[in-house]
């Protein structure tokens, strides 16, 4: 790896893994091992299709796509809820050579207008729920307020419902074009954005092959099978709500429980679609834990959990070790840690058989290698360095809005996560934070991450976040946001925290101050958005 190192690069490497697949074999394989074996059921009506139904139906789709004039490697855009069609287009674009383009219905009005002008796409399906916040996004007047998120003279895309491309537009023509017919595991296959937590999103694209190698090195490690029954509560318009949630229960020949993007209103009722549908297997995120651990006040839950869940995941954000062990205590089901992120795919993961260990994130799947630069200014060893990754799947490159190209990577590359992290003798991955989040008090690096896992342990903090403000000496100090339960007053819990930190941490790391907030800010996909903290911080201290 190329450049200066900071102070010492304590590295693992993963097992050789080939890259070679034969894509035809793989996907209409699975397809016709499993035709008849239920593949998506609709958690809100109940209604399934088999494989081989999920297969003719986005069969129907591409040839309505091709009937649009989509064109294999042309992008696509997807606006839609959760739902049944969201999953079968993303299947629809795989059998064309599409390139598509997921956006979130929830993106705030500018974000979408700039995610949808940097995709110069052709199409962008809808459906009742979404027709209305687009056409208001395609206004000539909201287009000439997007500023540099305009098209730059790029016609703006044909809008089709997606019952018409279903039923109307798939009749027009048939012709002797084939899914998959041309289509090379080389070939792009998913424009997705970043969800903006402190700039606008980027556009990162990734390979059919490497979409594909990732998920099923990531189903070996944590077992998952033809015997997996997967519960999707993520934003379908994510990676995560892709690749973790559709495409690795559909390589494992399992069948997905599709559910809408959680919210706390579906907390109250979580476990009614799983045990109406013997679901086996979660996905979940740390803000869908918590929100359990607060909301779900049921018994039924506890036990059907306790009974037939097999396999919780977790990933896409930092897991509190005190957040985990209280979940597993009440639902008495372990919780596989993973970590990857939008541009690398997965990267490590926690397995059934590897003994639980605390702040884990697991070890490199097969073919992944990582580095850390630790770097000399820390606080303490543990808060260790920046993770360097380099993996066969990782991303092609962000796009470039320019051209409406990849900016790409040198094959091999390494990529700079903007994750701290370190690893043990074991080769186990601890995540300690965010580079960006970083607090530097008096020239040493503070993991705000390490301050929040010790205000956790308290019985009153339900959420925290700790971030630096500025300081005429320091440079910085750590400020602590709280969430505080029911019953607890900021006046009351503030000495004790203190007492707590004062007994866990250093003087450099215990919080200057601490301030009480009814909830943190969060982006779409559930991660505290710190930047919007330190402003409203700042905002506060100006008045």
């Amino acid at each position: 790896m190329a450049g200066n190192k900071v102070a010492t690069i304590e590295g693992r490497r993963g097992s050789k893994l080939p890259m070679a697949i034969d894509l035809t074999n793989t996907i209409l394989g699975v397809i016709e091992s499993r035709a008849t074996r239920p593949f998506l059921i609709d958690a809100g009506s109940g209604r399934g299709l088999t494989f081989a139904e999920s297969h003719d139906l986005a069969v129907r789709m591409a040839r309505g796509l091709r009937a649009l004039g989509v064109a294999s490697g042309q992008p696509v855009a997807l606006c839609l809820p959760n739902s049944v069609p969201f999953a079968l287009l993303y299947l629809a674009c795989l059998y064309l050579g599409a390139v598509v383009v997921p956006l979130n219905p929830d993106l705030g009005r500018r974000d979408l207008v700039h995610v949808l002008g940097r995709s110069r796409a052709q199409v962008l399906v809808h459906n009742d729920q979404t027709a209305a916040l687009l056409r208001a996004v395609l206004d000539p007047e909201e287009q000439s307020n997007a500023g540099e998120t305009d098209r730059r003279g790029v016609p703006w895309p044909k809008m089709v419902d997606v019952e018409t491309l279903l039923d109307g537009v798939s009749a027009a023509k048939a012709d002797d074009w084939r899914p998959l017919a041309g289509v090379s595991p080389d070939d792009h296959f998913s424009l997705t954005f970043t969800s903006g937590t402190t700039s606008r999103p980027k556009g990162v694209i990734h390979r059919v092959g490497s979409l594909i190698q990732s998920a099923l090195a990531f189903n070996r490690a944590v077992g998952l099978g033809p015997h997996t029954r997967l519960f999707h509560v993520l934003p379908m318009a994510y990676m995560a709500g892709f690749l973790n949630t559709i495409l690795c229960p559909f390589l494992a020949g399992g069948t997905v429980v599709l559910g809408p993007a959680f919210n706390v209103k579906l907390a109250l009722r979580f476990w009614e679609s799983p045990m109406a549908h013997g679901v086996n297997t979660l996905w979940l995120v740390p803000t869908i834990l918590a929100t359990l651990l607060k909301a779900d006040r049921s018994r039924a839950g506890i036990q059907y959990c306790r009974q037939s869940v097999e396999t919780a995941l977790v990933g896409t954000a930092a897991l509190p070790v005190t957040l985990k062990d209280d979940f597993e205590a009440k639902y008495d089901v372990p919780l596989l840690e993973s970590y990857g992120l939008s541009e690398t795919l997965f990267v490590t993961t926690n397995t059934l058989g590897d003994g639980p260990v605390a702040g884990a994130a697991g070890r490199p799947l097969p073919g992944v290698d990582l580095e850390v630069m630790t770097d000399p200014r820390a606080d303490s060893a543990a808060a260790g360095g920046e993770i360097m990754i380099r993996a066969p799947w990782l991303m092609v490159g962000y796009l470039d809005p320019a051209t409406g190209r990849p900016d790409p990577l040198e094959f091999g590359a390494w990529f700079a996560s903007g994750d701290y992290g370190h690893l043990d003798d074991e080769g186990r991955l601890f995540i300690t934070g965010r580079k960006k989040d970083l607090i530097i008090k008096g020239g040493v690096n503070l993991s705000p991450r390490a301050v929040e896992e010790v205000l956790l342990e308290h019985e009153a903090v339900e959420e925290v976040a700790v971030v630096g403000r500025p300081h005429d000496f320091y440079g910085e100090e750590p400020v602590a946001v709280v969430v505080l339960g029911p019953g607890f007053g900021l006046a009351s819990v503030e000495p004790e925290l203190k007492d707590l930190c004062g007994r866990n941490l250093s003087d450099l790391q215990a919080p200057a101050a601490y301030v009480a907030w009814e909830a943190l800010p969060k982006s779409v996909t559930g991660k505290v958005q710190k930047t919007v903290i330190r402003r409203r911080l700042a905002e506060a201290a100006a008045r």
